[in-house]
């Protein structure tokens, strides 16, 4: 088994979004008792955010992965696992940071198999908001039937999956947002459930009596105080939430909203930004424990990411989890992988609904080409030929001569040169071969000018029995060329402005080979 090129973001200094980049590495085998996934969506959430801008105290030292969740495909299985029960499986999970890859080695024990019926992206929006709330309401809030809850942030991920546990356990519950919009939203989806009732969360200064009024409106009894509150905002909105408990009620605390910048925190231009955390932040509430005890009201908080660590405490936690066979979560927005700074931003303003994810999954009609060779199998053939067929096989290793893809012998020899001197070292290796039987013609008569996104979609034979890959960095041509082409055809120059990014040089040698004279294209099978 070799190493896996794959797309990776990473972060070196935190502070501000622009400092995200992406990269292309290579992933180590899975070690004994860990998966290789093929990732197909990579789940948001607000520690993601907070951990670029600096302010989430369980952000890995020095350079990182954001992302805690994720699904896929499981391609390949580490020692100890058995192959005919993982490989092939549509899975989800979480890990410890690193979630934002086009691969990902996970441990067997933070995987799950995706239900039957669910999409990559709810499977991915299932796990990280559905492991917090259950914590938050079963282990921590000691839900119990037709109890009466309050939960903030009701159109969120998290919000919605509270929802629709609670919803389960029959309780009393009052949702809060944050806009009209998303009022609107919740009474369309839950408006016929006469135990829901939804209100705007702002103007904080009256919320404690529009919440009482709210829970009244959906008890036979009137009732005016919580069981349980689920509170993701602090800020001026907890000293409320602790007036609305029963005696032995619980607030529960998983989030801080309030305390979200409002843009990157820059060190000049929003040196406001700063002052305003810190105020708030100088300000925040502060509780007598003697208090606690006169009231008889518990004040609990939790970061579920601390519990990565124990294993059973977490499987535990997860197999009660599933035991409830809660609805797929509502997906509400979806971004291509390489857009992850737009869906942070979204994230950021408070407007999404439900969960955002990154589709990190090859685009439609490359779906299904998954080799049916395995990567060792492939890399036997390779090195087995190579010296035979150099022409025809390309060995691409970091660090080689112009750094990519040997595109003739001379390069070929340096790549191969550098492939022994990096083998146990840890180097990013991946492997390309290239199959010349079969090339693809372009029509006589198209010129480079003239070429469009679509015919190139339609030059390439998507049936080929090992499914055509043409590697990450074509590969990242081919996904806009594919979206933009689909209708209308978009020239290559409308292309080129479309995304600036680009250039004629690098598109047409880049992404169509240096064969485009010759009228011919190479599939590459990776």
């Amino acid at each position: 088994m070799t190493y896996q090129l794959r797309k990776v973001w990473i972060i070196e200094k935190t502070g501000t979004f622009n400092n995200l980049k992406i990269k292309e590495d290579g992933l180590e085998p899975p070690p004994p008792d860990y998966l290789r996934v093929k990732v197909s969506c990579c789940g948001l959430n607000f520690a993601d955010m907070f951990a670029v801008v600096g302010l989430y105290s369980a952000t890995p030292k020095g350079t990182f992965t954001p992302g805690l969740e994720f699904s896929g495909v499981v391609e390949h299985v580490g020692k100890g696992l058995k192959e005919e029960e993982w490989l092939g499986k549509r899975v989800y999970g979480v890990t410890y940071f690193g979630g934002y890859a086009t691969y990902i080695n996970a441990k067997s024990s933070y995987v799950k198999k995706t239900p039957k019926g669910w999409t990559d992206q709810q499977a991915c929006a299932y796990v990280v908001q559905g492991l917090t709330v259950f914590y938050a309401l079963e282990e921590l809030g000691r839900l119990k039937p037709n109890q009466a809850v309050l939960v903030h942030s009701a159109a969120g991920g998290c919000g919605m999956l509270a929802l629709s546990m609670l919803n389960k356990r029959s309780a009393k519950v009052v949702g809060t947002v944050g806009m009209p919009s998303k009022l609107d939203l919740l009474n369309e989806k839950y408006g016929e459930n006469p135990n829901f009732n939804f209100i705007l969360r702002d103007p904080a200064k009256d919320f404690e009596a529009r919440a009482k009024k709210a829970l009244s409106q959906i008890t036979s009894k009137n009732e005016e105080f919580f069981d349980i509150v689920l509170d993701s905002v602090m800020g001026d909105w907890f000293w409320p939430n602790y007036n609305l408990l029963n005696r032995e009620g619980r607030l529960v605390i998983y989030g801080s909203a309030s305390y979200t910048p409002t843009d990157n925190l820059h060190p000049i231009w929003n040196m406001f930004q700063w002052l305003r955390l810190g105020w708030k932040y100088l300000w925040r509430p502060k509780v007598d424990p003697l208090k606690l005890v006169g009231d008889n009201k518990s004040l609990l908080g939790f970061n579920l990411i601390y519990l990565y660590g124990n294993e059973e405490r977490l499987g535990q936690i997860f197999d009660r989890l599933q035991e409830l066979e809660l609805d797929p979560p509502y997906v509400g927005h979806e971004f291509d992988f390489d857009d992850a700074v737009e869906a942070l931003t979204l994230m950021r303003s408070g407007k999404s609904v439900g969960k955002i994810v990154l589709n990190a999954a090859v685009p439609a009609g490359l779906a299904d080409m998954s080799p049916r060779k395995t990567v060792q199998q492939k890399l036997t053939d390779v090195l087995s030929t190579s010296k035979k067929h150099k022409k025809n096989f390309k060995v691409a290793a970091k660090g080689a001569t112009g750094e990519g893809t040997a595109v003739d012998e001379k390069r070929y020899e340096a790549a191969n040169e550098s492939l022994n001197e990096s083998e146990g070292t840890g180097d990013e290796i991946a492997f390309t071969h290239e199959f010349d039987q079969q090339i693809i013609t372009l029509e006589k008569g198209v010129s480079r000018d003239e070429l469009t996104a679509d015919a190139i979609l339609q030059q390439f034979d998507l049936e080929y029995k090992y499914g055509p890959c043409l590697g990450v960095r074509r590969l990242d041509r081919w996904e806009r060329a594919h979206k933009l082409g689909l209708s209308p055809p978009i020239k290559i120059r409308e292309l080129l402005t479309e995304y600036p990014s680009l250039n004629e040089k690098n598109f047409l040698e880049d992404f169509l080979g240096d064969t485009l004279d010759s009228k011919k294209i190479h599939i590459v099978e990776h």
